[in-house]
């Protein structure tokens, strides 16, 4: 709807639109990892190294469109470059990476433990909150685990 009341209201703005997958923290700029806030798939991570977040439900071969803000933002500037004299191009970009750079989530899931196995985060007071993270296939797995981990200690407690 944004879209196509920015067409409508635009009259002879040049207007590019760009589309990007899952947005997550920076490539190198202003330096690597860098994020304002936590959104999409940054919250998984913040979670898993905080140790609130145990496990995740998904299809482990299913690629994962991340793209990092600075290339998005990069990609929006060139893309305002290339069209400045074209007020009525109408162009939408995609900015994915799964056709160049598919990456799976059983990757991601296994990257990052052994990542932060090797760079622990350590918190406020001093203790390393990050364990184990589970990859449910299922949702009778993450029913399983669910039930295991959270419901029944509630229960006993």
């Amino acid at each position: 709807m944004g879209e196509m009341l920015l067409g409508e209201l635009r009259k002879d703005v040049p207007l590019v639109i760009l589309r990007p997958s899952i947005v997550s923290s920076t490539y190198k700029e202003p330096f690597p990892g860098w994020i304002e806030n936590l959104r999409t798939i940054d919250t998984v991570f913040a979670g898993y190294i905080k140790g609130t977040a145990t496990c995740l439900r998904g299809d482990p071969d299913c690629i994962m469109d991340i793209v990092p803000v600075d290339m998005v933002v990069n990609a929006m500037i060139v893309a305002m470059a290339a069209h400045v004299n074209h007020p009525n191009s109408g162009i939408i970009y995609h900015g994915t990476s799964s056709a160049s750079n598919p990456v799976k989530l059983h990757q991601i899931v296994d990257w990052s433990v052994e990542y932060f196995t090797k760079h622990p985060y350590i918190s406020k007071d001093g203790s390393i909150k990050a364990r184990d993270f589970k990859l449910l296939t299922s949702e009778t797995s993450f029913q399983k685990y669910i039930a295991i981990h959270y419901q029944l200690p509630l229960k006993v407690y």
